[in-house]
This record gives C-alpha cells, sequence and structure tokens, in this order.
C-alpha cells in the first residue's frame, strides 16, 4: 500500500496527490462518508457524543481534522502542516491555523475557538502535537489507549471531511472501520460499517479509537486513503482503504509534551492547605503557614514570589470564576466575601485560569489567552546575560547542572538542579525586592530595590570587575557562572570572573562555600578555612585556624588574603601577598586554590600564592 495518497486538501501552490492527479485543486474541507446506514458505534452513533474531535483549517491551504487530548493540545497529522506532506519544524505553524473544538455542528453549534501557537511533531511517523493558544476546559480530551491494535479488529473513526456529496459539510462524519496489518508505527482501515465509508480529505488527523470501560481510548490517527467514491475523486479509483498512525505507544511522548507546554488552572480550582502544582519550570505551593509561594521546581529553597501571608496555618488559593485569583482564610466564606488574605485584584474577567507558563512565569491570563491580566513577575532569562543585563527580583538564569536565582529576600543564589545544594551566594538576603544588573563598564552588581546605579547608590555587592565595557556573563550546563570579556570565547584565559573568584574586597562569611568541579572551599564555623575535595570530603588544604568561632574570610585590596577574628582585629592566617594589590583569589576545577596577581588568571599566569593541591 506504498502508493497511498497522504491525505490532504491541496491549494494552487500544493503538490498533486498520487491517487488523484486529475481531482480539481481546491481549499476546502471535506469526510467520511456516512450516506444511508447506521453505524455499529462501539459507544455511540451520535457524532456529537465526541466533542473531543477537533476540527483544523491551516491558512487558506487545507483542512484537517484532530483530537483533543489534553485541556491546552490536539493531536492531528503532522502532514496537514506542509505542502510536500514532510514532516513539519518544530515550533510556530508556517501557516495560521485556527482550531475548533466541541463543536458538533458548525452551523449551529457553540464550540470552542483556538490559534496554534506550537507544533512539536515525530519525525518517525505522521504525527504533530499542536498546542493552543488558550486551554479548552469544558471538553473533556479523549485518552490514549496503551493497548495496540490487533489485527480485524472494528474501530470507529471521525472526521470533519469531505463525503460523497458534500465539499464541507458542518457535521463530522462518524463510521466503523476494520483495523489490520499493524506493524510498529500505523495500521490499515477497511470500511464496517456502513460498508461504503470512505475517509476522504480533510480527515487527515482524525481520531480513531476503540472502547475501554466505557470510554473512548485513542489508538490512532488517519493518515492516508485511496479515496475511492469521495467527491472529487475520479470515477476510476475505486480502492476505498486507509492507513491509521498508532498513538497507542506513545503516551510518555504526549505527556512529556504537555509536560513542557505549562500548566493551566481553570476558573474553579482550589489550591488547598499543602498542595503544589508544577508547571515546566516552576512550582507553586500553598504552604501549611498560609503563604503562597513560587519556586524553582528542583529549589524547594530559594522563594522567587510569595503572598507574604504566613502566619494563617490552613489558609487555602482559589482561581474565582470572575477572574480573580484570592487567598483566603482556612474559614474564609468567599460567597460571603470574608476572610481574604491577598488578591490578583483581577475581577471582571471571567473565565481567566492561572497559568505556569513555559516563559517562567505565573499569571492569571484571560479565557482567550491573548494577554495576561496578572503576574507574579517570575521569568526565566537567557543562560547568557549581555551587556547591560537586569536580573530582577524573581527571576532567573538555569543550565542543564545549575539556576542561579535572583530571589524575592534580596539574595543572588546558585543551586546545583541535581540536589537543590546551595553553591554560592551574594550573602544579601533581608533586601526584599534587590535586583542584579551586569553593567556596562563590567561590573555585576546587586542593587537595593530602590538602588540607582546612576548615583552611585544602593550597591549590595558587587563582582568589582569595573573597566571590562561589554563583558557577558554565563550559566554554563556544567554549573559554572562565568564572566568573559566582550565578544570573545568562552575559554579560561577570556575569563574576568565566576563564582570561585573572590575579588578584593570580597569575604567568604562564616558558614559560607565555593563550589568548584572538584572541590568546595568551605569557610567553617569553627573559624577554620578547609580545602575539601568533593568525591570523598578529603581535606586537601587547610588554614589550621580552628578554635576562632565567626572567623571569616577578606581578601584585602593590598593583594593580601586573610583569615580575620569574628571582630576583624587579628589576623589569624594570611597568604603573605599585601605586595600584589588588586591581586584575587580563585578556586580552580583542577583543584588548586591560587591568588593571582590583578593582570594574570587562570591559562594567563601571574600567580603569587597556591595551595599546591589537585583534585
Amino acid at each position: 500500500m506504498r502508493a497511498y495518497t497522504r491525505f490532504l486538501v491541496i491549494g494552487a501552490a500544493g503538490a498533486l496527490l498520487i491517487a488523484a492527479q486529475n481531482a480539481p485543486r481546491d481549499s476546502r474541507p471535506a469526510g467520511l462518508d456516512e450516506r444511508g446506514a447506521s453505524v455499529a458505534a462501539a459507544v455511540s452513533t451520535d457524532p456529537a457524543a465526541f466533542p473531543f474531535t477537533a476540527k483544523l483549517t491551516v491558512g487558506d491551504k487545507r483542512a484537517c481534522t484532530g483530537a483533543l487530548v489534553d485541556a491546552s493540545w490536539v493531536l492531528t497529522a503532522a502532514s496537514c502542516f506542509t505542502d510536500s506532506g514532510a514532516t513539519p519544524a518544530a515550533g510556530a505553524p508556517t501557516d495560521p491555523t485556527s482550531v475548533v473544538v466541541g463543536r458538533t455542528d458548525l452551523a449551529t453549534t457553540a464550540g470552542q475557538t483556538r490559534t496554534v501557537v506550537e507544533l512539536v511533531p515525530r519525525t518517525d511517523r505522521d504525527l504533530v502535537m499542536a498546542h493552543l493558544s488558550a486551554p479548552v476546559f469544558d471538553v473533556a480530551p479523549v485518552a490514549l489507549s496503551g493497548t495496540a491494535v490487533a489485527g480485524s479488529e472494528t474501530l470507529q473513526a471521525i472526521g470533519y471531511g469531505r463525503t460523497r456529496t458534500e465539499w464541507a459539510p458542518n457535521k463530522p462524519h462518524l463510521a466503523s472501520f476494520t483495523a489490520d496489518a499493524p506493524s510498529a508505527s500505523a495500521f490499515t482501515l477497511a470500511a464496517a460499517s456502513p460498508a461504503n465509508a470512505t475517509v476522504c480529505k480533510g480527515d487527515a488527523g482524525g481520531p480513531v479509537w476503540r472502547t475501554e470501560n466505557g470510554n473512548p481510548a485513542l489508538v490512532g490517527a488517519v493518515s492516508r486513503a485511496w479515496q475511492g467514491g469521495c467527491l472529487g475523486t475520479p470515477a476510476t479509483e475505486t480502492r476505498t482503504g486507509a492507513s491509521a498512525t498508532r498513538t497507542d505507544d506513545l503516551a510518555a511522548w504526549t505527556a512529556s509534551t504537555v509536560a513542557a507546554g505549562g500548566t493551566a488552572l481553570k476558573p474553579g480550582t482550589k489550591l488547598m492547605s499543602g498542595q503544589s502544582v508544577t508547571g515546566p519550570d516552576l512550582k507553586l505551593t500553598m504552604r501549611a503557614d498560609g503563604n503562597l509561594v513560587v519556586t524553582h521546581k528542583q529549589v524547594d529553597g530559594g522563594v522567587l514570589w510569595s503572598s507574604g501571608t504566613s502566619g494563617n496555618n490552613g489558609a487555602w488559593a482559589y482561581v474565582q470564576p470572575d477572574g480573580n485569583f484570592v487567598l483566603y482564610k482556612s474559614d474564609a466564606d468567599p460567597a460571603g466575601g470574608t476572610g481574604a488574605l491577598w488578591g490578583s485584584n483581577t475581577w471582571g474577567q471571567d473565565g481567566a485560569f492561572l497559568s505556569l507558563g513555559t516563559n517562567g512565569d505565573v499569571a492569571m491570563v484571560k479565557a482567550d489567552g491573548s494577554a495576561a491580566v496578572w503576574s507574579a513577575g517570575t521569568a526565566r532569562l537567557d543562560a547568557k546575560l549581555n551587556s547591560d543585563t537586569k536580573i530582577k527580583s524573581g527571576q532567573w538564569v538555569q543550565s542543564q547542572g545549575a539556576v542561579v536565582e535572583m530571589q524575592q529576600d534580596g539574595n543572588l543564589v546558585r543551586y546545583r538542579r541535581s540536589d537543590a545544594t546551595p553553591t554560592w551566594t551574594t550573602n544579601t538576603d533581608g533586601n526584599n525586592g534587590a535586583w542584579a544588573y551586569l553593567q556596562s563598564d563590567g561590573n555585576f552588581v546587586v542593587y537595593k530595590s530602590d538602588g540607582n546605579p546612576a548615583g552611585g547608590t544602593g550597591a549590595l555587592w558587587g563582582s568589582n570587575t569595573w573597566g571590562r565595557d561589554g563583558a557577558f556573563l554565563k550559566l554554563q550546563d556544567d554549573g559554572g557562572f562565568v564572566m568573559y570579556k566582550k565578544d570573545a570565547a568562552e575559554t579560561v584565559a577570556n575569563s574576568i570572573w565566576s563564582v570561585t573568584t573572590l575579588r578584593p574586597v570580597s569575604r567568604l562569611a562564616p558558614g559560607q562555600q565555593l563550589y568548584a568541579k572538584t572541590t568546595r572551599l568551605a569557610m567553617q564555623w569553627d573559624g577554620d578555612l578547609v580545602l575539601y575535595r568533593l568525591s570523598d570530603n578529603t581535606v586537601l588544604w587547610h588554614s589550621n585556624t580552628a578554635g576562632n568561632g565567626n572567623a571569616y574570610l577578606k581578601v584585602q585590596d593590598d593583594g593580601n588574603v586573610v583569615v580575620s577574628s569574628s571582630d576583624g582585629s587579628r589576623a589569624l592566617w594570611s597568604s603573605g601577598t599585601f605586595w600584589s594589590a588588586g591581586a584575587y583569589l580563585k578556586l580552580q576545577d583542577d583543584g588548586n586554590l591560587v591568588i593571582y596577581k590583578a593582570d594574570g588568571g587562570e591559562g594567563i599566569g601571574n600567580a603569587v600564592w597556591a595551595s599546591g593541591t589537585s583534585a
């Protein structure tokens, strides 16, 4: 059956269907033939019983059918989106695409209309997941079966395509088919009831299902057909068979696609005390203490946004039907207007939903998905931060190995994604709303919420790397957070600063640690500065200053690196490099702890002191 044609409505610029070369070219939709016979339906003989059926219109070129498999996703044929029938590119569709779901009679029945904002195609079969502009909450998605089609099994299929007599039917057409010749990715379809049922143009992507536990369970999607008997097909073509693409083995793929596309809470949803909802990057949690918080889903300890309502045990959150998102006391009465602790103040937006989106934001979004009416202000930035970039409170960058967050409390922290361990911090907590700024002069600075870089006020921490105009920051896949020279290659020799670099006049406070690939440098509470090997926690070097609680490490302007007593009155250990003004301390990935001259560095040279260790 390799001569089957791809199942498309072809426009003037489109390719000819192999089995219908003489068919008139047009952009009108088409459907399954149901002429004059009742359907031996496994669930129902009424197409209206299957509102998950979706009609897709791709530009002015073609129409197809699909199945709503999640409130925000439709599964259909990938060939619907390309003129050649090849796999479409992932991302936004080339042609504007509209989707109607839950409208079983296009002439009279109300339904939900959406646009397609993203395509996620399979490369091994004729399938694509189409991401909708807004969820469809009032139509139940069809579940995917986990059982493969058996030979001679009777299945149902539905589509909005043309029939023997109609170019553009208003209703979807339902029929039963016998499956056969199942392979690793497809199976064939032959008419069962009515006996002359035919798959036609416009039915591509149409759902094919069996009944499991009284409900439809998707086993495939229509892909190709001979189209014998369809309006517009030459009378000489009498073959009526079709082919469908298997979906029963794609539960993991569809689930991961849905998860990556964001999470939406429909109107009427309550988030009770202790409950959480997770999006692609973030987690929204109604904590037991009454505080509603947004954290990275792999870093519970770092709060990016909160309602600030702790101290109200048992409080709960409510996505109200009127569009307001409200946090209530445990014994509140929303109907009576009592017990509200916090709200988004977005009433009057009926049908608005709460979204944990792909851009890292938590927001209340209009029912049609056109705009956010409230936002927590959280956002994921690119892993490369160019010169003159700000990281606002609640924003973060991430790579495969790490997350760097500008937390609500004013602390900029790097976490290891594998275990949520904090591996670097600016130690600037207690400054709610603080923000970080990679300045055009090359200095990376954390400012108070009302800080003024132009006026030189409100700085809480800085990398002290001014004079490096145009420098950029990169959070690398290995977790390194490194500043590089302008337009330079990302090499050690071109690095200016990293989270394992302490420049004058930086400090490592009691309890703080620096992490490199193979080691960690800990300023212990007992006063000892210790270099550990990560693999086995072996001590590679230490300052031998234990017994001096709350001592701290300081890199001085004169180039001396000192472990000082808690009150700063005594040097407990020093590198003795006071003659090297501007020198800095670097914990290298090779396990060596080194002090370099101001113009030196790893890969450059000019070291003035080193621990002489390796890991």
